[in-house]
């Protein structure tokens, strides 16, 4: 039998050669192929609500953004905008809204705190009563957790006179004074603040504010001046994004809606050229906070003390502060109506107040730590920011007025950014207010649960902690004016992406190179959490990591996670609390991959399988031609298992040598190529790729089994069942396609297996641009064509093409003498390789026209709709495929010459 098997392989070289060609083509572009497929996949795992969908379904942020917390707990944190400043570029955002099957994408690029002042007059009586003069003190006490913190600032002290005051245009080194006149004598009674440096941004020497009044000298009305610091957290948006997502628009309730093109305008502030810019402001600030102010009328031997020393911010309060005196007032000024003040006086370019609208710095804050005590139970970790993040040289005294919940404990890392002044420039931007929204307008807005931007569910009592709950009365914890506090007010002063291009001139290292924060996904097609939908999902989500390699969480299905956070004590009289703050619960849990993509490896897997058919038919063609020598043998008594063996074991013999050296080929190759070809992947395709030539090699053997005597004179070919001979010469290349059907099907179908992968490939890419997700029996899948699925496409294509040629080429070996009989009667050797033309024509057509009749009714099942993009990608891949065929069968027409010539007829 060995030498058997070895004298067929010498024998018949050149079909030797050319199974070892094909089958190591295959398994070398397998391997190769397979290295090219590695993919970035997402693993979901957990099961999805089923009732809530938000207004996005994905959340992109920024990598490494995810805390630690987060990832072990399958959670998205409230405020998860806080402590995010950058990290995604311009880029990848465009990137991502180009992608298939993203509705919508709405960027947020986090500015951070801008901290505008605005001025609250409290009015003081006029009148001095039976006294030449009076002092009054008014006392601040900024209150805010609800109550349970009162922080006292710095006193105002007013001093009024009936005297005439007298008040100097310059600004002396000490400041302004203001004397009053007594018997002709100018007496100093106010010294306002020069330009001595401060001691820090909290103390009474740069917070006090003294005033002197007379009815005499101007009429005005008597009033202690309170500079209201108002943190503001500013973000940019795309405005036609957020309203598509959000409905930003529909919830304006003055002006106009912010336009994709508003950038900074130039105004002139006093003489001082500078720029505005234009923001969309809420109606209300979110804030908990109120100033309480209490008015004392102190004794009048306080106010002749002022004759003797004047006062000053440096010394009034440590002189008259803790002066008894007769009560006279309280007033109480809440956050709402200190930001409306604010909003009518950035409401104009040009604030009319110092330091109201202006942007002069600009703070972000870090994200808050954790750790984790026994029982699940979150502590947040304090931090201490220096006074120096206050400090500018813009500021009087060199400090801002921080608003004074700054100087309560700490849990966020602050880091100051201040303005850069540009040539020609001096004055730093303001706000201009081109709008108001209202947020409680917008669709699922609950001032308890929600903003626009970002999820934010201020924390409770926890159940079950009796202290909290009395603490806060039932309700719940909300931000203050505290930059560095625990909670954090959402952005809801918003202006747009053209104006943080601009502004980044200004704040260059605040606002990064890669300025958005974060942004939300919604994704086309998802209707809830149904199967169909979650793969749409996922499909988006897995291309945006991809392609990106940004964060991603799948918020669609997310609900609410309680945690239990005990807050330390603040400094300002809050005690520690046991809250329960409401985190997202993601829909599933995320996991990045580096994996095979599913669908490239099945198309892989299809090079194999017409790699088989090509052998199948090579091995039948064998059978043919062999059997004369098969009946000869079954006469001498070869029996019908050792007939199996022989042509089972050749055709076992030339697959597991081709596969060995397409193995061994495609690793060098790999390499060049930059791909991960493993020796371990290279040996696994050896076994896949022998086992399918031996698959495909049964059948031949099986019918070499069966061989009798009599197969040595039977003809080789079938002959036409047509009753009548053909009267062109299409229908004679019709005719002769007949005469051996089964092997004409086998180039066929090589071919439209190839057309159909490549129809549906198309199709999906005209259509769907290149992902499209549908159901397969029941169950929904996310399909993604990538340029290595077409080559494998394409190479399917080529060796379905080279079966066809495979096929012409069988024919013409064993009807040689119908070919030289042919151009014996005078047919000329252009009209016989029409015809062999016209017989490859016609199987491409066959072939070509099967697959992608296909492929289109798969893509139209797949998807659930007929496209007019599915149609014209299965006519593209059927013209390329009958273009293919024909042309493979150039070559077996040119060799039509060399073997059926005159000898071959003498044989005949």
């Amino acid at each position: 039998m060995d030498r058997y098997l070895w004298g067929r392989l010498r024998h018949q070289v050149g079909r030797t050669i050319a199974l070892l060609v094909g089958i190591g083509v295959a398994t070398a572009s397998f391997v190769v192929l397979t290295g090219a497929a590695r993919t970035t996949q997402l693993r979901t795992v957990g099961a999805v609500g089923r009732s809530y969908r938000s207004a996005y379904d994905i959340l992109v942020r920024p990598k490494g953004s995810v805390t630690r917390l987060e990832r072990s707990r399958g959670l998205v944190r409230p405020n998860y905008l806080s402590g995010i400043f950058g990290g995604i570029s311009l880029g990848q955002y465009h990137e991502i809204e180009h992608l298939a099957g993203v509705e919508v994408a709405a960027p947020i690029a986090m500015i951070g705190y801008i901290v505008p002042r605005v001025t609250m007059d409290l009015a003081l009586p006029s009148g001095v009563g039976n006294g030449q003069r009076v002092l009054y003190r008014v006392d601040n006490t900024w209150v805010y957790d609800r109550g349970l913190s009162r922080a006292a600032d710095a006193s105002g002290f007013a001093y009024v006179t009936r005297s005439a005051l007298s008040t100097p245009l310059e600004i002396g080194p000490q400041g302004i004074t203001t004397s009053e006149i007594v018997g002709g004598r100018q007496i100093p009674v106010c010294r306002y603040a020069g330009t001595q440096q401060g001691t820090g941004p909290f103390a009474a020497s740069v917070r006090t504010f003294v005033g002197c009044y007379s009815p005499v000298t101007s009429g005005d009305q008597p009033a202690v001046v309170t500079v209201w610091s108002f943190p503001l957290l500013l973000a940019a948006i795309d405005p036609v994004a957020e309203a598509r997502l959000v409905g930003l628009k529909k919830a304006m309730v003055s002006g106009r809606y912010l336009r994709a093109g508003d950038t900074l305008t130039a105004v002139d502030e006093g003489g001082t050229p500078g720029e505005s810019v234009p923001v969309l402001s809420p109606t209300q600030p979110y804030l908990d906070q109120q100033l309480r102010q209490v008015i004392w009328r102190l004794p009048a031997s306080a106010a002749s003390a002022v004759l003797r020393a004047p006062l000053t911010p440096a010394t009034a309060q440590r002189r008259f502060g803790a002066t008894p005196g007769t009560l006279i007032g309280r007033a109480a000024v809440t956050a709402d109506t200190a930001y409306r003040d604010l909003l009518a006086d950035v409401a104009s370019a040009n604030p009319n107040s110092s330091g109201a609208g202006s942007i002069d710095s600009i703070w972000t804050p870090g994200p808050v730590g954790y750790a984790v005590a026994k029982g699940g139970l979150l502590l947040p970790r304090t931090v201490s920011n220096p006074q120096s993040i206050w400090a500018g040289a813009l500021y009087q005294n060199g400090y801002l007025p921080a608003p004074l919940p700054s100087d309560d404990v700490q849990f966020r890392k602050l880091t100051v950014h201040q303005f850069a002044t540009r040539s020609g420039e001096l004055a730093p931007p303001v706000l201009h207010t081109v709008g108001e929204f209202n947020p409680a307008r917008l669709p699922g807005f609950s001032a308890l649960s929600a903003v626009p931007l970002e999820t934010y569910a201020p924390p409770v009592a926890a159940p079950g902690n009796a202290a909290a709950g009395r603490a806060l009365h039932g309700q719940d914890l909300l931000p203050s004016s505290n930059l560095g506090g625990y909670l954090q007010p959402p952005p809801l002063m918003l202006t747009t992406l053209s104006a943080l291009s601009a502004l980044s001139a200004h704040f260059p290292r605040a606002i990064a190179a890669k300025p958005i924060s974060v942004i939300r996904i919604r994704v086309a097609g998802v209707h809830g959490v149904d199967p169909l939908s979650r793969a749409r999902v996922n499909a988006v989500a897995t291309q945006i990591a991809a392609k990106t390699g940004l964060s991603v969480d799948i918020t669609l299905g997310s609900s609410p996670a309680p945690q239990k956070v005990l807050l330390p004590a603040g400094k300002f009289g809050r005690p520690a609390l046991v809250l329960r703050e409401d985190w997202s619960k993601k829909g599933v849990a995320v996991e990045v991959l580096d994996a095979v993509d599913r669908t490239s490896v099945l198309l892989f897997l299809l090079v194999l399988a017409v790699c088989a058919l090509l052998v199948a038919n090579a091995a039948s063609a064998a059978v043919r031609a062999r059997r004369t020598e098969l009946g000869v043998l079954a006469c001498v008594g070869w029996r019908n298992g050792k007939l199996f063996t022989a042509v089972f074991a050749e055709v076992g013999l030339i697959g597991l040598a081709a596969s060995v050296v397409g193995a061994v080929v495609a690793l060098p190759l790999s390499a060049a190529f930059g791909l991960s070809a493993s020796p371990a992947r290279a040996a696994i395709a050896v076994p896949v790729a022998t086992v399918l030539t031996m698959l495909a090699g049964i059948a031949p053997a099986w019918r070499a089994a069966r061989s009798q005597p009599a197969a040595a004179v039977r003809p080789a070919v079938m002959p036409s069942r047509r009753a009548h001979a053909p009267r062109s010469l299409p229908g004679l290349a019709v005719t002769n396609l007949l005469r051996a059907p089964g092997r004409s099907l086998i180039g066929a179908l090589s071919l439209a297996i190839g057309i159909c992968a490549l129809t549906l490939l198309l199709a999906f890419t005209l259509a769907f641009r290149g992902q499209v997700v549908g159901t397969l029996l029941g169950d929904a899948i996310a399909v993604q064509t990538r340029r290595v699925d077409y080559v494998s496409a394409v190479v399917t294509v080529v060796i379905g093409a080279a079966a066809v040629a495979d096929v012409l080429y069988l024919n013409i070996r064993e009807r040689v003498a119908e070919f030289a009989t042919l151009r014996a009667i005078g047919w000329r050797e252009a009209t016989l390789g029409r015809l062999v033309t016209l017989e490859g024509a016609g199987m491409g057509m066959t072939g070509s026209v099967a697959g992608a009749g296909s492929g289109l009714a798969l893509a139209a099942a797949f998807s659930g709709s007929l496209h007019a993009g599915l149609i014209i990608a299965a006519v593209l891949a059927a013209v390329a495929g009958v273009v293919i065929a024909t042309l493979a069968a150039i070559l077996p027409a040119r060799l039509l010459g060399r073997l059926a010539g005159p000898q071959a007829l003498a044989q005949e």
